[in-house]
């Protein structure tokens, strides 16, 4: 009979904490960190609106959580919403200023509202804090190209080619070879 015992009270423990992880399932999200886990979540499934609700409130719970501002920044760009995203990342590099991925990823913003000179030197800075991005230098040309600057846009995009080149990214050198090409005929 006692050796009963301990696969009973086994059985009670195993039941317990099934019975417990499902009253939290049913919860939801507790902390900052299971808000900004669920946002990113849904940002890579392309659910932007939830994404931004879930990064909201991951910063709501911890106001200097600077991965949930970038995270809602990016996931406002997905939206459209370009100024809301602008702003995310200011707050980001408020908390973090050597974030290259956040002068890069402010400076898609304001390529998209036409800001060309700005996205150029958020570009430039993540150029500098990072200098060994393709498309970093492929959307400075872009952007580049966007005031008028042909000859500097095509410098861009063959220091792109270059390091696309060394990466191996079939699809950036396909890109970037038909980019020089249309712009070197003008």
């Amino acid at each position: 009979m006692s050796a009963m015992r301990p696969s009973r009270l086994w059985v009670w423990v195993v039941a317990t904490a099934v019975a417990l992880a499902a009253v939290a399932a049913c919860f939801g999200p507790q902390t900052s960190n299971d808000y900004y886990d669920r946002g990113v979540a849904r940002f890579k499934d392309d659910k932007y609106k939830g994404a931004v609700a879930d990064f909201t409130k991951a910063i709501s719970i911890r106001p200097k959580y600077t991965a949930a501002y970038i995270g809602r920044g990016d996931a406002r760009i997905g939206l459209g919403q370009y100024e809301e995203a602008i702003a995310d990342f200011d707050q980001a590099l408020q908390l973090q200023p050597d974030a290259p991925g956040v002068h890069y990823s402010r400076g898609i913003a304001k390529f998209m509202l036409g800001r060309y000179r700005g996205a150029i030197a958020d570009f430039d800075q993540a150029i500098r804090l990072q200098p060994h991005k393709a498309y970093t230098y492929y959307i400075r040309g872009q952007a580049k190209s966007g005031i008028g600057q042909y000859k500097e846009a095509i410098a861009d995009w063959q220091a792109s080619l270059e390091l696309a080149n060394e990466a191996n990214d079939s699809d950036l050198i396909a890109s970037i070879e038909r980019r020089i090409q249309e712009f070197e005929r003008k």
